[in-house]
């Protein structure tokens, strides 16, 4: 009787059973440190800038509950399959998040809402620890199907299907796409907002940038010439309609070296210049962050002209009233 006790505790230990409940604990663990660190949960969603202010509250109370209902969902035999099939989804968005997040630059608390000590900065090794997780459930819930006879039944539902999860995984692209956009805008406007504004007779400093189609290069004033920047998004309608008048602007040259500065990710900006037929070069600075930090432009398009030794001779912020010539601080 020893023997049939032990072996049927080891048959239940090698089944999916024991090990989607354990990772039902660790959801539900999530979950109570989430609501135990209330505070500090909705500080972690309002720094990932992917969710307005007055929804912060409502997307925590939600984050909890979905938590909450997948540890149930795992540990209850009725709906384990459900629950797991949850547990994928929260898994693959959490993973989504904090990758967008990483790509986009921010440096922030996780807001794992674990029960021992301050969450961890986001990472790739977070980003890993999820995508294996959902390795593990994705393992155990066909574990689970096999053990109840179903595994067969889901390879002729996957494959009878397949348009559907060939579509499935459009939406999750399209949707990190979508995500990383709209982080990156708003990061992008508090950036820009941040700061007094550059005013004539300020000093900025070169900056180390990309040439599109060239190489790296500083983007300095050390020589006897003026510097026009043209400071511009690829997502702003006022900055394509000055194209026209920078491209005329840089065409006339003078004394003066024009330069535009994209704000933008490469490809946008590539695709962008393309598609407006800018002639004048333009820039992708190395340090986005520290470029907004010095040169501050408050809002695009954004001109400013730099004299000698980096002094800002006049800046234009927004489409100039009476074009071309710069409107002085």
């Amino acid at each position: 009787m020893d023997d049939s006790a032990r072996r049927t505790a080891l048959d239940k230990l090698r089944g999916s059973a024991s090990w989607l409940c354990l990772i039902g604990l660790g959801f539900i663990a999530s979950a109570a440190g989430k609501a135990a660190r209330w505070s500090a949960l909705v500080e972690a969603l309002a720094a990932y800038e992917l969710i307005p202010g007055p929804y912060l509250r409502f997307a925590a109370v939600a984050l909890v509950a979905a938590e909450l209902a997948v540890g149930v969902g795992l540990l209850v035999p009725r709906t384990r399959r459900a629950g797991a099939a949850a547990a994928l989804v929260l898994l693959l968005l959490f993973a989504i998040v904090v990758g967008v997040s990483l790509l986009n630059g921010l440096d922030i608390d996780c807001g794992c809402g674990l029960p021992f000590g301050a969450d961890p900065k986001i990472s790739w090794a977070l980003v890993g620890r999820n995508v294996a997780v959902g390795l593990v459930l994705a393992a155990l819930f066909l574990r689970l199907e096999h053990e109840h006879g179903r595994r067969s039944s889901v390879w002729r539902t996957v494959r009878a299907h397949s348009s559907g999860v060939a579509t499935a995984g459009v939406i999750v692209l399209m949707a990190s796409s979508i995500l990383s956009l709209q982080q990156r805008n708003t990061v992008l406007s508090e950036q820009l907002s941040a700061g007094r504004p550059l005013h004539a007779g300020d000093r900025v400093r070169p900056f180390r940038a990309t040439l599109l189609g060239g190489g790296a290069q500083e983007v300095g004033y050390d020589g006897p010439e003026t510097v026009v920047l043209f400071v511009f998004s690829t997502s702003c309608p006022h900055c394509e309609k000055m194209i026209s008048e920078w491209n005329e602007r840089y065409a006339t040259g003078g004394p003066r070296r024009f330069a535009g500065v994209s704000l933008s990710s490469q490809e946008d900006t590539e695709r962008f210049v393309a598609r407006v037929g800018a002639r004048f070069p333009v820039y992708l600075p190395d340090d986005l962050a520290g470029f907004v930090k010095g040169y501050r432009p408050a809002a695009v398009p954004f001109t400013v002209e730099i004299g000698p030794g980096g002094e800002v001779v006049s800046t234009t912020r927004g489409e100039p009233r009476d074009p071309p010539a710069p409107a002085e601080d």
